[in-house]
């Protein structure tokens, strides 16, 4: 049961998505919904408190809609790192999901430092979903990331307790990679060859489905096996937008400290490249870092 929402603006057309999203959402399971902004208190103490005033009103506005209505909703101000900020807020509320736009594109800062949303997802044990499109219903076609070959099935548990659509019939989509590919590719195969080797090696991986399905709890049918050539993250996406998929689930890895730092995962190669809603459920019981 979802109890609180939190969502995160910085006021751009960028946050719109993901405040619809939590308005509906609120009022669909009857959460309470926070809304939060987060001044960068790096600059001038003048500055900070007038940025202050003006987020305070900024979010009166954005709230005001909803004076007369059932929905409850409330806002909050505070300082510091925008990942920080919004994490401490969700860690206080108890928020039983985060919700956040989409980023801006910057190559350079994505090398160096990541997203916010990355380095929230990275912190957080909260499920966070990263609001792209404006679509403000239900999620009629979700499917779920998953290695059919491990026993984590805390993604999908997840996603079934938040119930954002339509669960029952999500697809699971598990690329697999041929670690010889590029040398048999390169052999003189024809075509016809590779084909029918690439087939053979996605049979091989039938009884696993099986297997994965009565573990999970789905039919076999909703379980899609794609062949990864280039990359896993491509496969992936590439497999939901020929399904018309408008919710995409990930799961988190738990890491040592080091390693929760470095960037180049699926998942967040994913996160970074994909034109749709993406839901990121962490592993449970995972240690917020903050």
């Amino acid at each position: 049961m979802v109890k609180n929402i939190l969502v995160a603006t910085d006021f751009s057309k960028r946050a719109d998505p993901a405040f619809k999203r939590g308005v509906m959402l609120a009022k669909a399971c009857g959460a309470h919904l926070t809304i939060v902004h987060v001044v960068d208190n790096d600059q001038p103490s003048r500055i900070v408190e007038a940025a202050q005033v003006e987020a305070s009103s900024l979010l009166e506005t954005l709230t005001s809609q909803y004076q007369n209505d059932p929905l409850k909703v409330s806002t909050v101000v505070t300082c510091g790192e925008p990942h920080m900020g919004i994490l401490e807020t969700a860690q206080r509320i108890n928020a039983d999901l985060i919700i956040l736009g989409s980023h801006r594109r910057s190559p350079l800062r994505n090398t160096f430092v990541g997203t916010t949303a990355e380095r929230i997802i990275r912190g957080s044990r909260y499920p966070v979903l990263v609001a792209r499109s404006n679509v403000t219903g239900p999620y009629l076609r979700p499917a779920i990331a998953l290695d059919i070959a491990e026993s984590d099935e805390s993604p999908l548990n997840g996603a079934r307790t938040l119930a954002l659509g339509d669960m029952n019939s999500m697809k699971v989509i598990f690329a697999f990679t041929i670690a010889d590919y590029h040398y048999i590719r390169q052999s003189g195969l024809t075509d016809d060859e590779l084909q029918r080797y690439v087939k053979d090696h996605q049979n091989a991986l039938l009884p696993r489905r099986k297997e994965a399905c009565q573990k999970f709890g789905v039919e076999e049918d909703q379980v899609m096996v794609v062949h990864a050539p280039f990359d896993v993250a491509d496969a992936i996406l590439d497999a939901a937008s020929k399904e018309k998929i408008d919710l995409l689930i990930l799961g988190t890895r738990r890491k040592k400290a080091f390693d929760r730092l470095r960037l180049g995962s699926v998942s967040e190669a994913v996160l970074r490249r994909a034109e749709i809603d993406i839901l990121v459920v962490p592993p449970p019981e995972i240690i917020v870092e903050m």
